[in-house]
């Protein structure tokens, strides 16, 4: 929601006394505070996205540093937690899907193509 319209909203359903209009610091400081109460979070976040806050910042930029950061923690807390329950294999059987190919043990060339052979590229 837009903030002139909550703010026009406020306006609209209350009938005002000359006081309350006159004492503008209060009554922009609790208009202020009803309309924080109102907007989500991403709408608060949204209007002081690109606002400066010192050394060349944005709020943007510091909230990215912050949230990668905290990101950052809990990726090294699953890695952690998932290597001290992890398992080696020194399995030396056949049947291994990891298994080095034997023709490419020794850099021996394939019997069908050559080293030298030119590509298809280069014909």
């Amino acid at each position: 929601m837009e903030i002139d319209k909550i703010v026009k909203k406020q306006l609209n359903e209350k009938t005002w006394t000359f006081s309350e209009i006159s004492n503008i610091d209060t009554t922009v400081k609790n208009l202020s505070s009803h309309v924080y109460d109102t907007l989500s979070a991403k709408e608060k976040l949204d209007l002081i996205w690109n606002e400066s806050i010192g050394n060349n910042m944005t709020v943007g930029q510091l909230f990215q540093e912050i949230t990668e950061d905290a990101i950052g923690v809990v990726v090294a807390k699953v890695i952690k937690e998932h290597l001290e329950i992890a398992t080696i294999s020194f399995n030396n059987s056949e049947d291994d899907k990891n298994e080095i190919s034997k023709r490419s043990v020794g850099w021996k060339s394939h019997k069908e193509r050559t080293a030298d052979e030119k590509g298809h590229s280069e014909e």
